[in-house]
């Protein structure tokens, strides 16, 4: 775990395009802050509407979103945009108020957004273009290309819509009005998700409500005590991240069941809590949590810097690397093979990540200084485990078993 000095001003935030800059809404001063990794503010955009007290900020690849909630009276997702006079203005808004059906105490947003990047030249005029993913993209995405390498400025962009689909050729509506270079990027974004310690009136069950990123209808409400408590979620590496304790949770965006489930290192230094993540941003295989504290083990014990009343954050990786390698004997003791036994133990070796997740089809070489191993290389399964077969010899003493990961 480690962190850099960014200071935010109030709890929200998101990163960029290139993983450098950080954005903040400060609803003191109606502006959106822009800050490099070591907390300079490297631009202050104003906001064209009043905003109240932002509870999370999402970045698409184009537009920002922000939550705003009001209790449990209800909240608001806007939508923004940069404009070329550094203005930032909202593009659209959608209210929900809690009645007699549904009812909302919402604290976290995560936009579904996804990225492409172009299979060579998109000039203007053109209704077809190619990209070299295309797995995700679908008739009816509504894609934003740019910014334009072709063109040289930053703020060069083109918005069409996907009307058919070929492989990874996609014919678009309207024609593009720029012209773009081969891996410029595509982004396109779907729907988006709160996290409600609430959901149907009078029933006290939390709920994940998904809602169209265009029209704001409601599709669909996921009720679930698994969503209660959530005040920091984002849509990270194709999936709805989000973190609930000391738990790190992926789930699919459309059937919402869970992709996959990792412990995060966020405990206290008392080591008997959770710090408390206010917002979550994704970058390569870097999680960036928004917190007001940092623990941290030195000399043999847990320290803590406190950073309140400012935020700063910690950061995870969310790529598992071996961290945890346990070995287990049955049975515990090996006996001397004597009078023509050969007594045998069934050795099992199990390998972790660092958020204590099996590691799958890792390699791990097995030695001992008594008597054979079978096999003596083997690769984890799914479980991260690797088993082999100990075959006593004629020697007395202590047996050393050695498993390296």
């Amino acid at each position: 775990m480690a962190f850099e000095n960014i200071q935010i001003a109030h709890g929200n935030f998101t990163i960029d395009r290139s993983g450098a800059a950080f954005y903040t809404m400060d609803h003191g001063n109606n502006q959106m802050i822009k800050k490099d990794s070591s907390g300079n503010i490297i631009f202050t955009h104003f906001l064209d509407t009043v905003i109240t007290e932002v509870s999370s900020l999402q970045f698409d690849g184009f537009h920002y979103w922000s939550l705003e909630r009001s209790g449990t009276s209800g909240f608001r997702v806007r939508k923004w945009e940069i404009g070329v006079d550094n203005l930032v203005r909202v593009i659209s808004e959608f209210s929900f108020i809690s009645g007699a059906v549904l009812s909302y105490d919402v604290y976290s947003l995560a936009v579904e957004s996804y990225k492409d990047t172009l299979n060579g030249n998109a000039l203007v005029g053109d209704t077809s273009i190619d990209v070299n993913g295309g797995g995700t993209v679908v008739a009816g995405d509504r894609l934003v290309l740019g910014p334009s390498t072709a063109t040289g400025f930053e703020g060069n962009f083109s918005e069409t819509t996907v009307i058919g689909k070929v492989g990874n050729t996609l014919q678009t509506s309207p024609a593009l009005d720029n012209e773009f270079s081969p891996n410029d990027e595509v982004y396109f974004t779907r729907n988006f998700f709160v996290f409600s310690d609430d959901g149907f009136t009078g029933t006290n069950i939390a709920a994940l409500f998904k809602y169209n990123a265009f029209t704001g209808n409601l599709l669909s409400v996921n009720s679930s005590n698994m969503f209660s408590l959530v005040r920091a979620s984002t849509f990270f590496k194709e999936n709805l991240f989000f973190i609930r304790g000391g738990e790190a949770i992926w789930l699919n965006p459309v059937s919402q069941d869970i992709f996959k489930s990792q412990s995060v290192d966020n405990l206290n230094q008392a080591r008997s809590g959770y710090i408390n993540t206010f917002d979550l941003a994704g970058f390569s295989d870097t999680l960036f949590r928004l917190e007001q504290e940092h623990v941290f083990l030195s000399g043999g014990s847990y320290n803590r810097e406190d950073w309140s009343p400012q935020f700063n954050y910690n950061t995870s990786n969310t790529l598992p690397e071996v961290y945890f390698v346990s070995v287990k004997s049955e049975p515990p003791i090996l006996h001397i093979a004597v009078s023509g036994l050969t007594p045998t133990a069934k050795i099992t070796v199990q390998v972790l990540d660092q958020f204590r997740t099996p590691v799958f089809n890792t390699q791990v070489d097995l030695t001992s200084d008594g008597g054979a191993l079978n096999p003596i290389q083997d690769n984890t399964n799914a479980n991260g485990i690797v088993t082999s077969t100990y075959t006593a010899n004629s020697s007395e003493g202590q047996v050393t078993i050695d498993a390296t990961a």
